[in-house]
C-alpha cells in the first residue's frame, strides 16, 4: 500500500495508528510539524487575546483553521470532531472575540469555558 500523500511504497505503521496510518515516514514528519503548528497557532491565538491583540489573535485562529483544512492531504476526510473543530469550533472562537472585544476578561473566560466544553467525556 504506496503512501497516501506521496506515493511512495515505504509506508509506516505502527500499533498506535494501526492502518489509519498510510504515510511515509517523511510525510508523517511533515504531518506531525503541521499537527504541533496548528496547535500553537491556537495557544498564540490566546496569548494575543490576554494581550488585548484581537484582530492577531483571529488571524492566527484562521491559519490554524486553514492548515487543519489541508492537513486532510494525509488523513483523507475528517472525523467528526476534527470536522466540528475545524469548521464550526475555531469559526465560534473568531464569533466570541468579535462579540466581546470591549470585555476582555470576560472573553478570556468564554475561551476558557469553550475549550473546558470539549473535554466532556475525558
Amino acid at each position: 500500500m504506496p503512501c497516501i500523500y506521496c506515493g511512495s511504497e515505504w509506508i509506516i505503521v505502527t500499533k498506535k495508528m494501526g492502518i489509519k496510518n498510510k504515510t511515509c515516514s517523511d510525510c508523517r514528519a511533515i504531518q506531525v510539524k503541521e499537527h504541533t503548528k496548528y496547535h500553537n497557532l491556537q495557544d498564540e491565538a490566546k496569548e494575543l487575546i490576554e494581550n488585548q491583540k484581537y484582530d492577531l489573535a483571529i488571524k492566527k485562529l484562521k491559519e490554524s483553521k486553514q492548515l487543519r483544512i489541508d492537513s486532510t492531504r494525509f488523513y483523507g476526510k475528517l472525523s467528526m470532531g476534527h470536522y466540528y473543530f475545524t469548521y464550526q469550533f475555531i469559526d465560534k472562537l473568531i464569533n466570541m472575540i468579535n462579540k466581546n472585544r470591549n470585555d476582555n476578561s470576560k472573553m478570556i473566560k468564554l475561551w476558557d469555558e469553550l475549550f473546558e466544553s470539549l473535554k466532556i467525556g475525558d
